[in-house]
């Protein structure tokens, strides 16, 4: 499972992931991967702590 299928499996339907999408997924090497991540993980941590719920994305 790639780390897009991931995001999508969890649901992140947000900015952070089509950029999470579209930004890894096709220019792994981008600047912009660090700011996608740290987007990316905050949203993971507010799902988190709404849902009582793990989300993981396999690095």
């Amino acid at each position: 499972m790639t780390l897009a299928n991931r995001a999508q499996t969890h649901n992140i339907s947000n900015i952070c992931g089509y950029m999470y999408i579209t930004v890894l997924d096709r220019y792994p090497s981008n600047r912009l991967l660090p700011y996608v991540w740290e987007c990316m993980w905050r949203h993971i941590n507010t799902y988190h702590e709404e849902t009582n719920a793990l989300y993981v994305v396999d690095a």
